[in-house]
């Protein structure tokens, strides 16, 4: 299976652009999604449509990655693939149950072992 590997960042935040991150010596175009483009907010499953639309991809096409199983949850159901990443530390100490559901396409520790299972 062969994967075409791109990022896109869906923010609930305003849309605030496609901007430049570095990474490393690179600097690397992303398209950030806002919440104001959908007028609407995560897990909402127009959210997941609208990005897929404004990216011109069936949701087939397109993995969500995330710590957060609701937003998987609403991914999946519209038919997105799915990866969890789980954050060790998420909440203020720690508490958040960072157990995956065995629902998930791909659940891998950081998000090097997420490159490595995408063959990046």
């Amino acid at each position: 299976m062969h994967f075409h590997l791109s990022n896109t960042v869906y923010s609930w935040h305003k849309l605030i652009g496609s901007q430049c991150l570095r990474l490393s010596q690179l600097c690397v175009r992303i398209p950030i999604i806002g919440a104001d483009l959908s007028k609407h907010y995560k897990p909402d499953r127009e959210v997941y449509l609208t990005a897929a639309s404004l990216l011109e991809l069936q949701p087939s096409q397109i993995m969500m990655v995330a710590a957060h199983q609701d937003d998987l949850r609403a991914a999946r159901g519209v038919g997105f693939r799915t990866a969890f990443v789980p954050r060790p530390k998420e909440g203020p100490n720690g508490e958040k149950n960072n157990t995956p559901d065995a629902a998930w396409d791909v659940v891998v520790p950081d998000f090097n072992a997420l490159a490595a299972a995408l063959g990046a």
